[in-house]
């Protein structure tokens, strides 16, 4: 006799009666495990219920890159605009990245924070100037990596004050990567002591002279890995030279070409 066999469905957590068990999960631990998506996404999750709202206000990681970002004017729970509508992408970023800055519960407990911003219309550069991003982002203690990439041919049109540094950058002593490209070192009036860096890879970045650069890389003391590109200090002096002891340094790469969104 041949045997005969029942398919039983059941239903996956969640979904018509199952068990939501992540959502049972405490708000920490959530938070944590959002901490793992890239914000637009961690933002989309407060669709899924009451239960999910402003969890991930509380994030340790934020990934903002106008790219992709969070769409919410058209009415869906969470739509991704893509490059072939430039300009309303980039409005949508700027709102973007004022909703996160703002509502994040802490940002001083930030361990990560990657911020890439490829300007393709002026008139969003005048939109980026009124968000929380210069007002907001100081850098605090736990931060681990930093990622900020302004670029474009229209990133002039933001100001050289959106596009610094925080001071605080240069005292953090648990920052181990930084890559920063398309910004602005300023003057810096106070040492420079980075105990844990050990990635540092600057592209298109402006700085005052090649003092500042050298007392930058010598307050790295456990630097492996330091890539320089396109790095040109606002007064040029033919005499400047750089004289600095790594001796943990394993990979070094300097290029330098004419940079265009350089003033």
């Amino acid at each position: 006799m041949e045997a005969k066999y029942t398919k039983i469905w059941r239903p996956w957590p969640g979904i018509d009666g199952g068990d939501d068990r992540l959502s049972s999960l405490p708000d920490q631990i959530i938070s944590y495990i959002l901490s793992f998506m890239e914000t637009k996404y961690a933002v989309g999750t407060e669709a899924l219920s009451r239960r999910w709202e402003g969890l991930w206000t509380r994030v340790s990681n934020l990934d903002l890159d106008n790219r992709l970002v969070y769409d919410d004017s058209s009415g869906d729970d969470l739509k991704i605009v893509y490059a072939s509508d430039a300009k309303r992408r980039d409005s949508q970023f700027c709102h973007f990245v004022d909703k996160v800055l703002g509502e994040h519960k802490n940002l001083n407990s930030l361990t990560r924070f990657r911020f890439h911003f490829s300007v393709e219309h002026r008139q969003y550069s005048t939109v980026l100037r009124r968000t929380r991003f210069k007002r907001e982002l100081v850098f605090g203690p736990a931060i681990e990596e930093i990622d900020v990439r302004v670029c474009g041919e229209t990133a002039l049109g933001i100001p050289q004050c959106m596009r610094c540094i925080p001071e605080n950058f240069y005292t953090l002593k648990n920052l181990k990567v930084a890559r920063l490209s398309g910004v602005v070192l300023g003057a810096i009036n106070r040492p420079v002591f980075l105990p844990s860096l050990k990635i540092l890879q600057l592209s298109y970045v402006k700085m005052k002279d090649f003092e500042s650069l050298g007392r930058i890389i010598s307050g790295c003391p456990v630097l492996e890995i330091f890539h320089l590109e396109s790095c040109h200090p606002s007064s040029k002096n033919e005499s400047d030279r750089i004289e600095v002891s790594l001796p943990r340094l394993k990979n070094f790469k300097a290029r330098t070409v004419e940079p265009r969104i350089m003033t």
